[in-house]
């Protein structure tokens, strides 16, 4: 627990720079809004790799402000700190004040938690929830596909789905509903394996863990929607 609440200050910048990268994306997107798909696609790269490796590279000229490396000092001197009672704290304010005559004075015994304690539990806590949805949603696709018939190599038709997937990180299998018509089966399965040509799983895989550890950022939220988006649209033109 100590290591986390160590790394949280450096979260929380990480976080600030990722943030207006972020921004920087989104306004560039607008600029490229005619433009192919896969120049916007390619942009979110940039804000993955600010999410997910902490290190920053100096440069005389940039358009990253600096950031002050933030501490826990900062953040227990911006948030006030918890005060609870325990059970036991609980029996003995009781048996104390039973038992302390009005002259004298009681002493109240509590505990306190400092904000970086907290906000270290609400972060995993909110990594828990994630990973836990993921989790769920991945063995109710994997009941899904249980009885797919195979089609030819790695592509599979699935009774159970209503759209195309892939799954898989190192043999990536490629999962159609049965209701599609011949012509819009091939150019499904095209899109479907230009995705893995692409790595696109493997990219989603990364942008989803990027998105568990930075859940609390709602801009992070954004890039992830964006950013499939321009995945699935630039997928589309290629094939096009």
């Amino acid at each position: 627990m100590k290591e986390i609440m160590n790394f949280l200050p450096e979260l929380l910048r990480i976080n600030l720079v990722a943030s207006f990268v972020i921004l920087i994306v989104l306004a560039a997107r607008l600029i490229l809004k005619r433009a192919p798909k896969v120049f916007s696609y390619a942009l979110w790269a940039i804000v993955l790799i600010r999410l997910l490796i902490p290190v920053s590279i100096p440069s005389p000229v940039s358009v990253i402000p600096n950031t002050p490396a933030a501490s826990g000092a900062v953040i227990n001197s911006a948030l006030p700190e918890i005060e609870f009672e325990t059970l036991r704290d609980r029996e003995q304010n009781y048996y104390e004040s039973q038992n302390t005559s009005p002259e004298d004075v009681q002493v109240y015994v509590s505990r306190t938690m400092e904000p970086i304690v907290y906000l270290s539990l609400a972060w995993l806590f909110g990594i828990a929830g994630m990973l836990l949805y993921s989790g769920i949603s991945y063995l109710k696709i994997r009941k899904k596909v249980q009885i797919a018939v195979p089609l030819r190599d790695n592509i599979w038709i699935a009774d159970d789905i209503k759209s195309p997937f892939v799954i898989g990180f190192l043999k990536p299998k490629i999962y159609l509903p049965n209701n599609l018509s011949e012509q819009e089966q091939e150019y499904i399965i095209l899109h479907e394996q230009h995705h893995i040509r692409r790595f696109d799983h493997v990219i989603k895989t990364l942008a989803f863990l990027a998105l568990t550890i930075h859940w609390f950022n709602p801009l992070v939220w954004i890039a992830f929607v964006l950013a499939c988006k321009d995945m699935e649209m630039s997928c589309d033109e290629a094939v096009i």
